[in-house]
């Protein structure tokens, strides 16, 4: 803050007041404001920044306002280029992490099937041996035949029916169907697992869930054991084949095989 002199009554007033205490005079803006000066880049004087036209040589003062304004104007279009190229980079970026995050997705569900198929298959072998089993015993009571595989379980029995009862009861028959039903129980949950295939997958997932039902009946059939020796025999060698043309089905669809 400074004093000056009133230019009306030369009284001496702040150089912040409006009008003077002394004579009321209104006081003018330019005296309490300082002027703009500025260096003219030609002659190198300092001029008034309010004139257009620097007063020693003439240069045209007001270009330097118009240099000043495209300046400014140069670095709002540099922050709107730079704005557009982080959006564009953040979009590029969300879009690579959702391709990362689709193609580990379809991997792991490729994974997830084929690991799902290969149990199927593994406890489809292991009840193809059972069905054999049951009717190689079942075989030899109808026509009184005997060897070591069978010995224990129809040299003592009445008919076949005696027989076969001899076999479920026998304790390492029993673990058998033990182990097939509990891996059975494993390969329910994978129907819940394969849901919502990604796009890829969709007809494999198909294929799955008919191998899985013919899988499921065919282990169904074996382990109860209905019908009579011609029937049976019959029906699981058919369901047998069903079994393996719907392996051959989804093994087209997951490895072009």
């Amino acid at each position: 803050m400074a004093l000056i002199n009133c230019p009306n009554c030369n009284k001496e007033i702040s150089d912040k007041a409006k009008v003077c205490v002394g004579c009321g005079n209104q006081i003018i803006d330019d005296v309490n404001t300082e002027k703009t000066m500025v260096s003219c880049p030609e002659c190198g004087v300092v001029t008034d920044g309010m004139t257009d036209i620097c007063s020693n040589c003439g240069y045209p003062l007001n270009l330097l306002e118009m240099k000043a304004d495209e300046k400014q104007k140069s670095k709002s279009i540099f922050k709107k280029k730079w704005f557009w190229i982080s959006a564009i980079c953040f979009v590029f970026l969300i879009l690579v992490i959702l391709l990362v995050s689709n193609n580990i997705r379809t991997e792991n569900y490729n994974i997830e099937i084929c690991t799902a198929v290969d149990e199927i298959m593994a406890v489809s072998a292991d009840t193809e041996n059972v069905g054999n089993q049951i009717c190689s015993v079942w075989n030899n009571a109808i026509w009184d035949k005997s060897n070591e595989n069978t010995a224990k379980y129809t040299s003592t029995a009445k008919d076949f029916n005696e027989a076969l009862s001899n076999l479920f009861a026998d304790e390492e028959f029993i673990n058998k169907i033990t182990t097939i039903r509990n891996k059975q129980s494993e390969i329910d949950t994978y129907l819940g697992k394969l849901k919502n295939p990604p796009d890829r997958f969709e007809d494999a997932y198909d294929e799955f869930k008919e191998l899985y039902y013919a899988y499921s009946d065919y282990v169904d059939f074996v382990i109860l054991c209905k019908g009579s020796y011609n029937t049976y025999t019959e029906d699981l060698s058919k369901k047998s084949s069903e079994l393996m043309e719907n392996y051959r089905e989804i093994k087209v669809e997951l490895l072009g095989e």
